[in-house]
């Protein structure tokens, strides 16, 4: 896996983070609150750098190298959609899915805060719109909801405005009919 490419020996101390660059032996005090926070050099190795390879200080404090996971003679793969576009910034398709959440969940508060007054005109409006059938439907499952006098009630009426209002459609279409049967008569005598 890994492998030692130089016995340097050097000794760690906790509050710094050792890294190697160029070649040389580096380190940087973890904690931000840290005067100096420049990285300084504790040894100029002089490591042959690669780039199928990471460099590392080990724990005995010597150089050791390991293959990298992707090395750049391979090719890389496309970057994907939900790949983070800068540091600390969350890919652009999480931050799509995350709306959409947080607008559901707004949308749910909103209908729970909703009066029940304005929830129970509802069905009877849709009911005026659709056929009898979705009414039905709909009249059904309110009336799991509410009261069964006054799911009662509220079929009754619905059921009856709706009747009405189909009886009302077909007797206006069947007038139309007859109007254009009648003016299509007295044109085609005199023809």
């Amino acid at each position: 896996m890994s492998e030692k490419l130089m016995k340097l020996g050097i000794e760690r101390e906790t509050a710094y983070l050792y890294f190697v660059r160029d070649g040389a032996v580096w380190r940087i005090a973890r904690s931000e609150e840290a005067e100096n926070r420049m990285p300084e050099l504790v040894n100029q190795a002089g490591a042959r750098m690669s780039s199928k390879h990471v460099l590392y200080l080990d724990a005995d404090g010597d150089i050791s190298r390991v293959l990298r996971s992707a090395t750049p003679e391979k090719p890389r793969p496309k970057k994907s959609p939900y790949a983070p576009t800068a540091v600390g910034e969350e890919p652009a398709g999480k931050k799509a899915a995350a709306k959409r959440a947080k607008a559901r969940r707004q949308a749910r508060k909103t209908a729970a805060k909703k009066p029940a007054k304005t929830a129970a005109k509802k069905p009877a409006k849709t009911a005026a719109k659709k056929p009898a059938k979705t009414a039905a439907k709909k009249q059904a499952k309110t009336a799991a909801k509410k009261p069964a006098k006054t799911a009662a009630k509220t079929a009754a009426k619905t059921a009856a405005k709706t009747a009405a209002k189909t009886a009302a459609k077909t007797a206006a279409k069947k007038q139309a009919k007859t109007a254009a049967k009648k003016q299509a008569k007295p044109a085609a005598k005199t023809a």
